[in-house]
């Protein structure tokens, strides 16, 4: 029995030494609310890494809450069928996943390439006299904008937490993955390893009570045998 134990406990630690080499590559932001919104125009240059590169521009304008790509940076979002201009951006929900590929019917709307949305590129929310259009009004305004950047010459992945409204919103909380070309779940602050690290500290852990139970009962029976 306790060659068992031993054995288990030197497998879990195994792999918690193993997971612990993969876990930390995602950055997590979250500062108090940033507000993008007013009476007047809003234009808020979006430094996502603080490396003093503007990766994307927030514009608040005339009722319409857009996301303007910088460079070859992208936006995950949906263009209008032909021949109508414009484009809205995809409000992702907890869990989804951004990547090279995005979830359909979405594309990545990279620089120069939003232009196809129209003067003012992919948006949030807008609103006329008739009312408002965009996939975030139908999340009471709250949902994830995918996104891709460049740091450097390398392309990296991230999502930005909004809550959204008719004349702009605040930006909540952020994240990007620090390897280049890897994936992102919406909403994810811990890579896939930590938590394969956690967990296995937990049952690390419960071996080790039930150990002492086992211990204890042990030497009962031993002390209390005839």
């Amino acid at each position: 029995m306790r060659f068992l134990r031993r054995t288990v406990l030197s497998l879990l630690m195994a792999g918690v030494a193993f997971a612990a080499r993969g876990q930390g590559t995602i950055v997590y932001r979250d500062p108090a609310d940033i507000p993008v919104f007013g009476d007047a125009p809003i234009y808020y240059d979006f430094d996502l890494n603080a490396d003093g590169v503007v990766d994307f521009q927030l514009r608040a304008v005339n009722g319409q809450f857009m996301a303007i790509p910088a460079g070859q940076n992208g936006v995950m979002a949906l263009a209008e069928t032909p021949p109508d201009l414009g484009g809205y951006v995809s409000a992702l929900q907890a869990g989804d996943s951004i990547s090279l590929s995005p979830i359909a019917p979405f594309q990545w709307m990279q620089g120069a390439e939003a232009l196809q949305f129209g003067r003012y590129g992919p948006i949030f929310i807008e609103c006329f006299n008739t009312g408002c259009y965009g996939y975030w009004q139908f999340h009471s305004g709250i949902a994830y904008m995918g996104v891709q950047f460049y740091i450097g010459s390398e392309l990296h992945y991230g999502w930005v937490h909004l809550r959204v409204f008719s004349n702009g919103g605040y930006i909540q909380e952020w994240a990007y993955d620090t390897v280049a070309g890897q994936g992102i779940l919406a909403g994810a602050v811990l890579e896939p390893s930590t938590w394969a690290l956690l967990s296995l500290l937990m049952v690390v852990v419960v071996i080790r009570r039930i150990n002492r139970v086992f211990s204890g009962l042990w030497s009962c029976i031993q002390s209390c045998s005839p």
